[in-house]
């Protein structure tokens, strides 16, 4: 059906004895081949200091909800059980989110998400996020600043940043990426 696309990227701020953060974008519904023919300058900026494929593979079930359980939990959805956007037979006390893989090594993580999609944040349980903040659905610029503003904290070492903009639009009119509409459905992600 379509890709599925988390670009997790690695960033260091200003001065090097800083630590290191992660931010993981997620572009919901954004297949590879389009993302790179979109004019994306900031995520290519991005690219040089970041760990992402476009080579990954969906071989499973590939509704959002049980394809972004497996990028949060590391493992297929015949092991974290959700097959549907219901999220139903969750197992995530098993197969713990990464916030929570995470502050198993180091506790005083501050890890935030900030997505389009309710779901993600009221559905992927046991999750450990400190800050959990849910804006309106495909509104990419609320959700673009709130993301800054949790960047912003200086005490952030991990966000999750969701938009479903490129995925509503799929849906509407398919994911080509010999489709103008569902291009420009990923360059406002970008900007």
């Amino acid at each position: 059906l379509y890709t599925l696309l988390s670009l997790v990227l690695c960033f260091s701020l200003a001065h090097a004895s800083q630590n290191r953060k992660v931010l993981i974008i997620g572009i919901d519904g954004t297949r590879s081949d389009a993302l790179q023919k979109a004019n994306t300058p900031n995520i290519d900026t991005l690219l040089p200091n970041a760990l992402y494929s476009y080579d990954s593979w969906h071989t499973a079930i590939t509704w959002s909800g049980p394809s972004w359980a497996s990028i949060l939990t590391g493992v297929y959805w015949n092991k974290h059980g959700v097959s549907s956007n219901l999220f139903l037979g969750s197992k995530f006390a098993q197969y713990p989110p990464l916030p929570t893989l995470a502050k198993q090594i180091k506790p005083n993580l501050h890890c935030a998400i900030v997505a389009e999609w309710s779901p993600l944040i009221d559905n992927i349980t046991n999750a450990s996020w400190n800050s959990a903040v849910k804006t309106p659905d495909t509104e990419t610029w609320i959700t673009a600043d709130s993301a800054v503003a949790q960047l912003e904290k200086p005490d952030i070492d991990l966000l999750f940043a969701y938009f479903d903009q490129v995925d509503v639009t799929g849906h509407s009119i398919g994911f080509s990426p010999d489709s103008a509409q569902y291009i420009g459905a990923i360059e406002p992600v970008d900007s």
